[in-house]
């Protein structure tokens, strides 16, 4: 581990067209010591030329800058194999869409691990509209982000950052709770959690008053537009819920009966995800399986649901159900 180097791992795939900006706002850093890999997870444009032609610029300058390629497996999976070539003392890991938003950002971010003495810091990001790159919204600091409660935050998606380039956290720290360097990795899921939960239950996150970082709003990320049908939406509430529960299950320092409490608590909270979806997309055996897993697990299913299924299962039910129809019918035509 290098004391003072600033590692830095960007999975990339088909951003040839943007994931310049990002390049351009590590290249021009006032912070000495940089190194970054950039992780082409199976890129079909020109990703693989856009970077390279980066390299030179990057190494006059006294950083480097490695290219590598693998077979699309996602954004957890770059992170992992990235990991294993970490030599950084601190470690950042954004998005190929996003970008530092001043020269000055890495080194505020060192500043601030170094005299918080915390072991992750992170900004509030700067979302901006893809077509012009003009500012939407900035995240808003409050009480929520400084809390004693940035685990739970995680793990229940509360008053959390998510996008990753607003993070930095202490490689010394994140061997000590991952000292394979080896996190989940499922295409869906993305890395967030399996990076931060580990570190959030032993360490304190500290979370500075300023934005640093602009953040793609893009219809075709990750998060947004990959999800349609039934079948997708259903496919990343598990996944979610699958990255979470193994994550967990890695954090060698949690009790066991609480490690229990928090699994249960997700796979309650992903099941009942299941069960709105199934309800909107009028899946009606999916209904009726989640409701008896929900059972199976001692979990009381919502009022709501079991009514509404009562309406469409019974015959007393059924009947109610058609004369609220014919009442709609006749107050639609009075």
């Amino acid at each position: 581990m290098q004391k003072g180097l600033v590692s830095i791992l960007m999975p990339c795939y088909n951003t040839g067209s943007i994931v310049h900006r990002l390049l351009d706002s590590i290249f021009a850093q006032d912070y000495p010591s940089i190194e970054m890999f950039a992780i082409n997870d199976g890129s079909t444009d020109n990703t693989e030329e856009v970077i390279k032609s980066y390299i030179p610029r990057f190494e006059a300058k006294g950083y480097s800058l490695t290219y590598i390629y693998q077979t699309n497996q996602g954004q957890s999976a770059a992170i992992n194999n990235g990991l294993k070539l970490v030599n950084g003392e601190f470690l950042c890991w954004p998005d190929s869409d996003d970008y530092y938003s001043c020269s000055s950002a890495i080194r505020i971010l060192v500043d601030a691990i170094r005299s918080s003495k915390c072991h992750i810091v992170r900004c509030l990001p700067t979302l901006i509209e893809e077509s012009n790159l003009e500012t939407i919204s900035t995240y808003k600091f409050n009480s929520y982000f400084s809390s004693s409660e940035q685990f739970d935050n995680c793990i229940n998606n509360t008053h959390m950052i998510w996008p990753p380039i607003n993070y930095m956290i202490d490689m010394c720290a994140f061997d000590t709770v991952n000292p394979k360097r080896e996190i989940y990795t499922e295409k869906m899921a993305g890395q967030n959690w399996q990076m931060l939960l580990p570190l959030m239950f032993k360490y304190k996150c500290y979370t500075l008053d300023i934005s640093l970082c602009n953040v793609l709003v893009r219809v075709s990320s990750h998060s947004r537009g990959q999800f349609n049908t039934y079948e997708q939406l259903y496919a990343k509430i598990n996944s979610y819920c699958n990255t979470i529960v193994a994550t967990l299950d890695t954090i060698n320092t949690m009790p066991d009966d609480e490690r229990v409490s928090y699994k249960r608590q997700v796979q309650k909270k992903y099941k009942l995800q299941e069960l709105n979806l199934a309800f909107e997309h009028k899946k009606s055996k999916e209904k009726k399986r989640i409701i008896d897993e929900l059972d199976s697990m001692g979990v009381t299913v919502p009022l709501i649901y079991t009514f509404k299924l009562w309406l469409k299962y019974t015959k007393i039910g059924k009947c109610l159900s058609w004369l609220h129809i014919q009442l709609h019918k006749l107050n639609h035509n009075l």
